[in-house]
């Protein structure tokens, strides 16, 4: 385990003394802040303070938390502007002249997305047990739904899109690094000569791929979780999920849908680590220490003819 831990440690070292890791992290953490920041502009069409607006929206929103969606609340609405988090509930189930008219009844919310939903079930060609399976789930929803400000939770599971791609250009760019150095420095059959074997030097370098791979990720939701909850707060986490998907069947709420989208992007990015690991040594292995060439040229890589996976040095130990 000492050997582990000291060789786990050297890893660290080099990627962390890798300038484009820092950079490309950097870049992506302000990117994705950014997404958040970003979104409210277009819906600020007044020119007012952008920080102004989000505050005073919010307000609104916060007025109405805790009541049904009923008819009680589109009649209170009936000469005042609805809030951005209700127009967004509403844009989901309604067309946009029936919303501006304010033509709007409970059976006509509930009422269509009640057929919405039978006419994904005929589009998917669902079985009868399918449908009694989802017709089960339905049973479980409360309605009318329970109106709660939304607003935090609907940018967060809208920037988990972008932080996948941030994430697979992070570690795209973060993984290959572990195994360049020693093809590179042209030391790389080192690797295949260690004293007690390269599984405990492959292990230490997976590891460190992996939990560099979760760190940066990890990075990347609080990069956009932090100015969320300074904007936006968290107010909803508790909501059932129909208010950000009214079209959706599952009983849960939207903190548990947060949380499976954080699991989902973790899991993806130990998938992806362990993808570039493999093929990236491939390639290291096959092509030199030029790595992958697109027309066929071999690197200036080791070109003895002792093939790879065997002690090249018979006298060398680490």
């Amino acid at each position: 385990m000492s050997d582990f831990k000291r060789i786990l440690g050297y890893e660290y070292l080099k990627l962390f003394r890798r300038k484009i890791i820092w950079i490309t992290l950097g870049i992506m953490i302000l990117l994705s802040a950014f997404v958040i920041c970003i979104s409210d502009i277009g819906l600020n069409s007044d020119g007012q303070n952008i920080i102004q607006y989000i505050h005073e929206n919010r307000q609104k929103e916060l007025e109405i938390a805790g009541k049904p969606v009923d008819d009680a609340l589109f009649e209170e609405y009936k000469d005042k502007e609805y809030p951005h988090g209700l127009k967004y509930f509403l844009s989901c189930l309604l067309p946009s002249d029936q919303i501006q008219t304010k033509n709007i009844t409970e059976d006509n919310v509930y009422g269509e997305r009640k057929k919405m939903l039978n006419r994904d079930m005929e589009e998917y060609k669902l079985w009868e047990g399918e449908r009694e399976y989802w017709e089960n789930q339905e049973s479980r929803i409360k309605v009318p739904f329970t109106y709660e400000d939304t607003a935090g939770e609907r940018k967060l599971i809208a920037a988990f899109y972008t932080m996948v791609v941030m994430q697979i250009i992070f570690v795209a760019v973060a993984v290959p690094a572990i195994f360049a150095e020693e093809h590179f420095r042209k030391v790389n059959h080192i690797n295949f000569c260690c004293k007690y074997g390269k599984k405990t030097l492959y292990a230490a370098k997976i590891t460190a791929g992996v939990t560099l791979s979760l760190g940066g990720t990890i990075c990347l939701v609080l990069a956009c979780a932090i100015p969320v909850l300074i904007l936006y707060g968290f107010h909803g986490l508790n909501t059932q999920i129909q208010m950000i998907y009214p079209a959706c069947s599952h009983s849960l709420t939207i903190g548990q849908v947060l949380g499976i989208q954080l699991l989902i992007l973790l899991t993806a990015g130990i998938g992806i680590c362990h993808v570039l690991c493999r093929k990236n040594e491939k390639q290291y292995r096959h092509y030199g220490c030029n790595g992958w060439n697109p027309f066929g040229f071999r690197g200036g890589g080791y070109s003895g003819s002792v093939s790879y996976g065997k002690p090249v040095m018979a006298g060398y130990s680490v």
